[in-house]
């Protein structure tokens, strides 16, 4: 079977189940997110396309340092995550929040002067990343024995739902994949939208493969693979490619939360990314 008929029958587990009629079992909890807004500067598909975050005032706030990690928690206190979406299910640019802009705008990434598309297949879940986190490439891991990306967290969103672009959306987080990415380690966190019928039920990999089959197969593929149309090599994937259990998955957070903090204390190191710090509070 091609990929093409995978991913189709993946999007169809994610969705066909539906909202309509289906018992409600969502993570209960209480959302003390504001309101944000999000403003956008010139057109999609565009190098200077650029989609801020505001808050409920229109004051101007940062995708990367403004909105909390987390959450909150859950009624039985299990640690919900807040979530950037920088990219919707079904769609094939690849978009993403930039560390070296002021107010760390989502935008489209720019390969030889040109927007950048995923030439293997649109993204089959949502796709996006955890705020006040960051890989850092200087921290070897000893799981991989490889630095960070230098990168915010990376999450698969595997909920039923597909928020727009720049929505910050509470999560619950499943588990983790170790992508080795040309030469650097890559954590892809797994989560689900807490508003997602199934997400109390999904509590690991064994549960996310029971209620949404398929979709631990096309997070595989996906990372292996989507750079070879591109004339790059496979990925590799650390653990002989297996899907950490939530605990894990929460100590990856912990750490690239540390390493984020560690970051915004050392200012030096920051300039030398060339990453715009700036941020509207200090919480």
């Amino acid at each position: 079977k091609n990929k093409y008929t995978m991913y189709s029958r993946v999007q169809s587990a994610i969705t066909s189940r539906g909202v309509l009629g289906a018992r409600c079992v969502h993570v209960k909890f209480v959302n003390t997110n504001p309101e944000y807004k999000t403003k956008e500067q010139d057109q999609l598909g565009t190098i200077s396309f650029r989609q801020f975050l505001l808050s409920p005032e229109s004051k101007p706030l940062s995708f990367w340092h403004d909105v909390p990690l987390s959450a909150g928690a859950s009624l039985t206190d299990e640690p919900i995550f807040n979530f950037v979406q920088e990219i919707q299910r079904g769609e094939d640019k690849k978009m993403e929040m930039s560390k070296e802009e002021q107010g760390n705008p989502i935008k489209q990434d720019v390969k030889d002067g040109a927007v950048r598309v995923v030439k293997y297949h649109p993204f089959v879940w949502n796709y996006g990343f955890f705020p006040q986190t960051w890989e850092d490439p200087n921290s070897i891991s000893p799981d991989t024995g490889l630095g960070g990306d230098a990168d915010p967290l990376d999450v698969v969103e595997v909920g039923v739902f597909s928020p727009k672009r720049g929505s910050v959306v509470p999560v619950k987080v499943i588990g983790c994949l170790a992508l080795v990415d040309e030469g650097e380690t890559d954590w892809k966190i797994i989560a689900i939208n807490v508003n997602d019928q199934h997400a109390n039920e999904i509590n690991g990999p064994d549960d996310l493969e029971v209620h949404k089959p398929g979709v631990i197969s096309t997070i595989r593929d996906f990372f292996i693979n989507y750079k070879v149309p591109d004339g790059k090599p496979k990925n590799t994937l650390a653990f002989d490619g297996a899907i950490l259990d939530k605990e894990f998955a929460l100590k990856v957070i912990a750490e690239t939360n540390a390493q984020y903090k560690t970051l915004l204390a050392n200012p030096e190191v920051a300039s030398k990314h060339g990453y715009a710090l700036d941020r509207a509070s200090q919480e």
